[in-house]
């Protein structure tokens, strides 16, 4: 395990001191094999290729019967295209690190190294995409003409919006997507885990 896995399972500890902190990467599963993902050196589509050296946990958005249905998957991908070649988040890394050597900066929302305007970590990216959808699940038009939306944007909720929280919680509930971990979407209500294997 690399120093940069250590730190990022170090800091979701103390994020989520009673729940699961090992996960170290995010991945968004578009159906068909198909991932999106933010990693080094550039965010990507692939296809999901499965590893005997690694432990794999799947998470579900959940809200009492709900179903992603084809086009919030094709909401999903929209915004993931828009992040397509968007460079790996390194400063947030280095954020995380000095979180580990120094708790006291733990609470601070504010990040020291913020290149995330330009660049993301997965979790992030992840976070991004589901935010997306969930701005514009019900505006069908979007999958006509879709819109960019700064990441930061995602953040901001209209009172349709807000109204919205009722009928289909916001993915990770108030959680502010810049600061998005990889153990998130272990722990958060908005999300269960369905299964894990090797």
């Amino acid at each position: 395990m690399s120093w940069v896995e250590r730190s990022i399972q170090g800091y979701q500890k103390r994020k989520w001191p009673h729940g699961e902190y090992r996960p170290t990467h995010t991945q968004l599963y578009l159906g068909g094999g198909e991932i999106f993902e933010i990693t080094f050196p550039k965010a990507r589509f692939t296809q999901l290729r499965l590893s005997n050296k690694i432990c794999y946990t799947i998470h579900r958005y959940t809200h009492g019967d709900f179903a992603f249905q084809p086009q919030d998957i094709d909401l999903m991908r929209i915004a993931a295209k828009q992040l397509l070649g968007r460079e790996y988040d390194y400063g947030q890394l280095l954020d995380i690190l000095l979180k580990q050597l120094f708790p006291t900066f733990i609470r601070q929302e504010r990040r020291i190294f913020d290149f995330g305007k330009k660049r993301m970590v997965c979790s992030v990216g992840v976070h991004y995409c589901l935010l997306y959808w969930w701005k514009n699940w019900w505006r069908p038009e979007v999958l006509r003409t879709p819109k960019a939306v700064t990441p930061m944007a995602v953040d901001f909720q209209t009172p349709d919006e807000q109204r919205l929280q009722v009928e289909l919680p916001r993915p990770l509930g108030k959680q502010y997507v810049e600061v998005t971990c990889c153990a998130d979407f272990s722990n958060h209500e908005t999300f269960n885990t369905v299964g894990s294997f090797l």
